[in-house]
């Protein structure tokens, strides 16, 4: 039972980065994947400059390096800037015009095409307990690694 979640999980995963990628190309022909997508709208979530540590605690990812290719790939394309900041250390990220256009216009298409289908489920009261659940299982999974972390083997 276990293994057919995670194996759910992993086909779920994968196919929302894939759909936020999609959506992405629907909104800007920058050619940016789900993964910096999701940056893109975690800098605009409340419309306040975010850290590269901040996206990553948001987005419960540990990958730096891939976090920062991201950044530079947003800062490229003009979609971000670097935030004004009291700390030369720590450097921020805000979403430039660019990138609050582009997001709305994902905002739109994901509205057309995905909440459409989604209002179609048996119950939208589902969407709401799935979130809770995978809320919890989150936290379970970041436990398990953890006490896993502490069992790896010794590099031979």
């Amino acid at each position: 039972m276990v293994t057919e979640f995670e194996f759910a999980v992993w086909r779920f995963s994968a196919a929302f980065v894939r759909w936020q990628g999609d959506c992405m190309s629907c909104a800007t022909a920058s050619g940016l994947s789900g993964q910096d997508a999701a940056i893109l709208h975690v800098i605009r979530m409340r419309d306040m400059p975010k850290s590269l540590s901040e996206i990553a605690r948001l987005l419960n990812r540990d990958d730096a390096a891939n976090i920062q290719y991201s950044l530079k790939k947003l800062l490229t394309a003009g979609l971000i800037a670097k935030a004004a900041s009291a700390s030369k250390k720590q450097t921020s990220y805000t979403v430039s015009p660019a990138g609050a256009a582009v997001t709305a216009a994902y905002s739109e298409h994901r509205r057309t095409m995905l909440l459409t289908m989604i209002d179609q489920l048996h119950d939208p009261q589902d969407i709401a307990q799935a979130t809770r659940t995978l809320d919890l299982l989150i936290g379970v999974y970041d436990q398990a690694s953890r006490v896993a972390a502490t069992y790896r083997l010794p590099d031979e």
